[in-house]
């Protein structure tokens, strides 16, 4: 059955409502619940929307990756709103006497707004831009445990003030043959031919 113009609105205004509340770890439940739909309905705009985020991010990145970008988005909206609000002129009354028909004298004062909104939009700027990888790698130069730039003739300076220990020569290691030990018992052993004509005699 065909969807009129109307009826996709209100699908499309529902779905960004449903993608908010997912964003704020709503179950599935809770969000039927506030819309006033079944939960069979909420289920399956999740999937649109899951479908959706995946076809909207730049690159291939996993449902993962997706969801944590739409919640920078949710974070970086709410955090412009409040700006904009923290700027209004902040109102207060102040009642002069006593009573309820008593007069009231009402102040404004101008705002120049929250920068603290500022710093969560910079870090969901840094952070989107992280996940997405768009900055270069920042080259980091080698350094000592000091903290100082390492150089070659630093390199070459340490280890000849601090030379690496040699381990002890072991004069008969386990793997090497004796040839001198070897010899030694072959000059001692008997010719065979001689054995062999005191046996006889």
């Amino acid at each position: 059955m065909a969807v009129s113009k109307k009826q996709r609105l209100q699908i499309d205004e529902r779905r960004l409502k449903v993608s908010e509340l997912i964003l704020k770890s709503h179950s599935q439940a809770e969000i039927a619940r506030q819309l006033g739909v079944t939960q069979a309905t909420v289920s399956n705009d999740i999937k649109k929307i899951r479908e959706m985020w995946k076809d909207s991010t730049i690159r291939n990145f996993e449902l993962c990756a997706s969801m944590v970008l739409q919640r920078l988005d949710l974070i970086q909206r709410e955090a412009w709103e409040a700006w904009e609000r923290s700027k209004k002129p902040a109102q207060s009354a102040v009642i002069l006497g006593e009573g309820v028909s008593q007069p009231t004298r009402k102040t404004l004062r101008n705002q120049n707004g929250d920068p603290r909104y500022f710093m969560i939009i910079l870090r969901c700027e840094e952070a989107r831009r992280a996940l997405l990888a768009l900055d270069a790698p920042k080259r980091t130069e080698p350094a000592n445990f000091e903290g100082r730039p390492l150089t070659l003739s630093g390199l070459l300076d340490h280890i000849a003030k601090n030379p690496p220990p040699v381990p002890p020569v072991d004069e008969h290691p386990s793997n090497v043959m004796d040839v001198e030990a070897i010899c030694r018992q072959i000059a001692d052993m008997e010719p065979e031919q001689g054995r062999a004509e005191e046996r006889s005699g």
